[in-house]
């Protein structure tokens, strides 16, 4: 695993972690509200259980509530998201179908909705992430999870459930 730098999300107070073989980067600068203790914690709860870096989860948590809320998305359903996507919260993460990050985006969507930097980085994979999915919320809740995952086949529809299961 590549050593990386974690900056927790709480830079517009200046605060920072710096941890040696990290798996989280997080490079993304925050310019809006500090995300409320509250759902944070809820969001950190449901990321927890299976984190490889428990030191990475609130600060992960802090993304999530962020992006969500700027994209008017409940938090605890993209935590749910990641708990399926890489309940492991390891940022450098590639899926067999090439899917990379917190969020497990897809190498066509880098650079996209306002969104830079590197898709192993944190905070660019959910930005990314929670971007992708409000586009596709445009349509029922389990048609855009589906969308989401990009599921063509029958294979692939008990993924929808298997993310509200945790609502």
């Amino acid at each position: 695993m590549k050593t990386t730098a974690l900056v927790v999300a709480a830079f517009a107070f200046g605060a920072s972690y710096v941890g040696s073989n990290n798996p989280i980067a997080v490079t993304s600068a925050c310019h809006c509200p500090h995300p409320d203790s509250v759902a944070v914690d809820s969001v950190a709860s449901i990321l927890a259980p299976r984190a490889r870096d428990t030191a990475a989860v609130r600060p992960i948590a802090q993304l999530i509530v962020r992006e969500a809320r700027t994209k008017r998305l409940d938090p605890v359903l993209v935590a749910n998201i990641v708990r399926v996507e890489n309940p492991w919260l390891l940022a450098d993460t590639v899926s067999r179908a090439g899917a990379t990050g917190i969020m497990q985006v897809m190498p066509l969507w880098a650079g996209s909705f306002s969104c830079s930097g590197p898709l192993d980085d944190a905070g660019t994979s959910v930005c990314l992430g929670t971007a992708i999915f409000a586009a596709y919320l445009k349509d029922a809740l389990r048609a855009a999870l589906l969308s989401y995952n990009g599921c063509t086949s029958l294979r692939c529809r008990g993924y929808a459930e298997h993310v509200t299961d945790g609502l």
